[in-house]
């Protein structure tokens, strides 16, 4: 969508093409191209690993990605969605994990300070 000129007026390629932005937000969102908010969009691209540009100039409020560049299509390949962290599982220690945080010297985990 971004390399498209049909959708120029809403969004396109900075001209540097290691950036894009957003032209028309409501017509991004309407429905048509895609089915959420705008905060829902912003959400999806930072857990893509999107960058918003806030320096004064004209990149202000562009997106840019290190593997997203006007071009090189297959560096999209290298992207990766993180996944939220499940506090729950993380927090719960193992006998398997504090024998091999003995076995290292290091601290066990989770252990509780007096």
């Amino acid at each position: 969508m971004v390399s498209n000129e049909h959708y120029s007026h809403i969004i396109s390629w900075m001209p540097h093409g290691r950036a894009w932005k957003v032209h028309n937000k409501k017509l991004l969102v309407d429905g048509q191209y895609f089915l959420y908010s705008y905060a829902s969009f912003t959400r999806e691209l930072s857990e893509w690993g999107f960058k918003m540009l806030h320096q004064a100039g004209p990149d202000y409020g562009c997106y840019y990605h290190e593997c997203f560049l006007r071009g090189h299509p297959q560096l999209t390949a290298l992207m990766k969605k993180t996944a939220e962290p499940d506090f729950y599982y993380c927090s719960k220690p193992t006998a398997e994990r504090a024998r091999r945080a003995l076995e290292a010297n290091d601290e066990p985990p989770n252990r509780d300070i007096d």
